[in-house]
């Protein structure tokens, strides 16, 4: 669990920035800005840093100073099953192998992490994406299949800051 003490000194690339992304007001939109407040709670070593980012992505460069690690979570339309989780890495968005996977509205995320790219190579960056059930109608709350894959992200998130080296690839989809 997150709360151990794996963040205080531990992580490998301790100078991690974790950003949700999303819009609270349309329900699953809303799963990254929901994932970061409950990490929020959480204990993590000053080397961590969190943030909501809302929905402008390119804001984004004014945070990366220092960082070795960049760990974005946001949700992403597939035909998949509500609730089933994926984790990119910045050279698929780049090459565009997963590029089909993101929202309309994310189209500045990938705008973003070009211009990242060119101007810092040395950023390792992460995409953990939750496929929606719901992001047409109003309201903050998650639907039932985000909600319950909330552990899952939060799991992922620790194995992503206990990590020297990044597994390639990432990971299989999870649901």
């Amino acid at each position: 669990m997150l709360e151990r003490d794996l963040h205080a000194g531990k992580s490998c690339y301790p100078e991690t920035l974790i950003v949700g992304l999303g819009n609270l007001l349309f329900r699953d939109d809303g799963a990254g800005i929901h994932i970061i407040n409950r990490l929020k709670e959480m204990r993590f070593s000053s080397h961590v840093k969190i943030l909501d980012g809302g929905v402008s992505s390119i804001d984004l460069l004014n945070y990366l100073e220092g960082i070795k690690r960049l760990i974005i979570i946001d949700t992403i339309l597939t035909d998949e099953e509500p609730g089933t989780i994926h984790v990119f890495s910045l050279k698929d968005i780049i090459e565009g192998n997963d590029l089909h996977k993101f929202a309309i509205h994310q189209i500045g995320i990938i705008e973003s992490i070009k211009i990242m790219n060119l101007l810092l190579e040395d950023i390792e960056t992460i995409i953990v994406g939750i496929v929606p059930e719901d992001i047409s109608g109003y309201g903050i709350t998650l639907s039932p299949s985000v909600r319950k894959v909330i552990p899952s992200v939060l799991n992922i998130i620790e194995k992503l800051l206990s990590y020297k080296e990044l597994p390639n690839p990432l990971s299989p989809p999870v649901s």
